[in-house]
């Protein structure tokens, strides 16, 4: 196929059967969004709302954006659930509502509302390095000693295993029956 710029500086190339195409210069990442459009059509609803949302949400939406839920609704158009990591940008997003509800129509994935919610994963506070290293207020109660049947039952349990395995075995049974036996501290269930 030979092609030849012509004044707008276009290619132009001639087919099989030789008729003349004009052929445009196109980037990678357009072809490979329409490609990957192409195969999110058919896909489910979860899926396709996570094509389509990260083609509309703009760097913010897809990088706070920690996930998506379709919810499906009789006799109407499905509920998208999106996910945030940032209550501050909850309150961003449902002020434009309406604007990615027309966003999410317009791109091929009609929706009756768009719901903003923060995402479980984040409420967890982070674990602060000082108070990991300081020890505890009050110190854990003494375990109670194993009781007789207990101690038999143990012994009876790890004589059959190898000694390699035997003393590890013994030792997690013994301290799983001695928590067991333990009284719980008050203010917890």
């Amino acid at each position: 196929m030979a092609s030849a710029p012509d004044r707008s500086g276009e290619g132009r190339a001639t087919g099989r059967r030789g008729v003349e195409r004009r052929c445009e210069a196109v980037r990678a990442g357009d072809l490979v969004g329409a490609c990957v459009d192409t195969l999110a059509f058919g896909a489910g609803g979860t899926e396709k709302a996570g094509c389509v949302w990260n083609r509309i949400a703009g760097d913010s939406g897809r990088r706070h954006t920690r996930g998506l839920y379709v919810e499906e609704v009789e006799g109407s158009d499905p509920v998208l659930h999106v996910y945030l990591d940032s209550s501050p940008l909850i309150q961003d997003f449902q002020t434009d509502h309406g604007l990615y509800e027309q966003r999410l129509r317009w791109s091929g994935f009609p929706v009756s509302r768009v719901v903003f919610q923060l995402s479980r994963k984040v409420g967890t506070p982070k674990a602060d390095r000082a108070h990991a290293a300081a020890p505890s207020a009050a110190p854990a109660p003494p375990l109670p000693p194993l009781t007789a049947a207990d101690a038999a039952l143990v012994e009876e349990t790890c004589a059959g295993l190898p000694d390699t395995v035997a003393q590890q075995a013994r030792s997690a049974m013994e301290a799983c029956l001695r928590r067991a036996r333990a009284p719980r501290p008050k203010g917890r269930g």
